[in-house]
C-alpha cells in the first residue's frame, strides 16, 4: 500500500469533526466523497496501527471489510497530529538535557589544552560561564553532532559499551 498522507489528514480531520458514535449516513457520505473505499479503509487501519484512531474496521476471513461506526473515533494522539504545535504530545515527548557543572569543567579543560595561551583559555572560560543555559545546551548539542559526524565509529563503540551486550 502506498501511503497517501493527504488522505490520512482528511480521515483525521473527519473523525475530529464527527466523533463516535458516528451515524452510518455520515460515514457513507464521507466514504463516497473520498473515492476508493478499499484505499480509505486501508488507510484507516494504518492510522489505527499507529494509535491515531479507532477505525471500527473489521477485516473478515474472505477479505471483505465491515465498519462499526459506533466506535470510530480519533484518539488524543490523532488530535495532536492535527494540532499545529504538536499538541500535548509535543510537551510530553520533550526530552530535557541538563548540563552539569562537571561537563562545563571538562569543556574548560578542553579550552585550556587547545587555546593559544592561558589568557585566551581564561577569557573563553569566563565567557562560557556567562552564557545563558540555552546557549550552552545549543553548542553542547553542536559538539555532540560534530563528534558523531567526524568520529562515527568511535561514538558507536562508546554507545555500545554504555548500553552493554544484547
Amino acid at each position: 500500500m502506498e501511503i497517501d498522507q493527504e488522505l490520512n489528514k482528511v480521515i483525521l480531520a473527519h473523525l475530529r469533526e464527527h466523533p463516535a458514535p458516528q451515524p452510518s449516513g455520515v460515514w457513507r457520505d464521507f466514504a463516497r466523497s473520498n473515492g476508493d473505499e478499499k484505499k480509505l479503509l486501508e488507510h484507516m487501519l494504518y492510522l489505527e496501527e499507529h494509535g491515531l484512531i479507532r477505525s471500527g474496521v473489521v477485516r473478515s476471513a474472505d477479505g471483505n471489510h465491515m465498519v462499526n461506526t459506533g466506535v470510530m473515533n480519533i484518539t488524543a494522539k490523532g488530535r495532536d497530529v492535527l494540532a499545529a504545535d504538536g499538541g500535548l504530545s509535543a510537551v510530553l515527548n520533550t526530552v530535557t538535557i541538563k548540563i552539569h557543572e562537571d561537563s562545563l569543567e571538562r569543556i574548560e579543560r578542553f579550552l585550556a589544552r587547545n587555546a593559544r595561551n592561558q589568557s585566551e583559555a581564561s577569557d573563553m572560560s569566563s565567557r562560557l560561564r556567562s552564557l545563558p543555559a540555552a546557549a550552552i545546551e545549543h553548542f553542547s548539542m553542536k559538539i555532540m553532532d560534530l563528534a558523531m559526524e567526524k568520529l562515527p565509529a568511535e561514538v558507536f563503540r562508546l554507545i555500545q559499551r554504555a548500553i552493554g551486550p544484547e
